[in-house]
């Protein structure tokens, strides 16, 4: 899960993602990000250029959380024994 400000990639090719940039080899499974307030740029040429994710879990990008749900996504991975109770991260804003 990437719920940070912002991603800024220094190089021309825009491998930046919102969960991580180049994939070589493996598989990207069940990647989650925050769709609001993550600004993503990468240097185009000497040019900052916005990058848009696209909603995918299955990608560099992560399937897109709001606010909204953000506290049921724990659940959809799986934490939902009551072993995890006070122990999940309470994020500013998102909880």
């Amino acid at each position: 899960m990437a719920l940070n400000p912002s991603v800024t990639l220094a190089i021309a090719v825009p491998n930046i993602g919102r969960v991580v940039g180049v994939v070589s080899g493996g598989t990207l499974t069940n990647n989650y990000a925050q769709t609001s307030g993550m600004t993503l740029i990468y240097d185009s040429g000497g040019t900052p250029t916005p990058y848009t994710p696209v909603d995918m879990a299955n990608d560099k990008d992560g399937a897109d959380i709001t606010s909204t749900n953000y506290s049921s996504l724990w659940a959809t991975l799986g934490f939902t024994g009551t072993w995890w109770s006070g122990k999940l991260p309470n994020l500013a804003g998102y909880y």
